[in-house]
């Protein structure tokens, strides 16, 4: 993401990071859309899901 399409978005968009340690799974939202992630993702699974969220 560029600094204008930061500066851009809206600061009102709720969003977060859910861990469950003991399962050794994360859930991450904004907005309405969310995406479950196993145990140990890569860099190309966490910028699949930033991509597939900001649509």
């Amino acid at each position: 993401m560029s600094e204008s399409e930061y500066k851009q978005a809206d600061p009102d968009v709720s969003c977060g990071l859910h861990f469950d340690v003991n399962h050794q799974q994360f859930r991450f939202w904004v907005g309405d859309h969310g995406v479950e992630i196993g145990g140990q993702p890569t860099k190309d699974e966490f910028r699949s899901i930033a991509d597939d969220l900001s649509m």
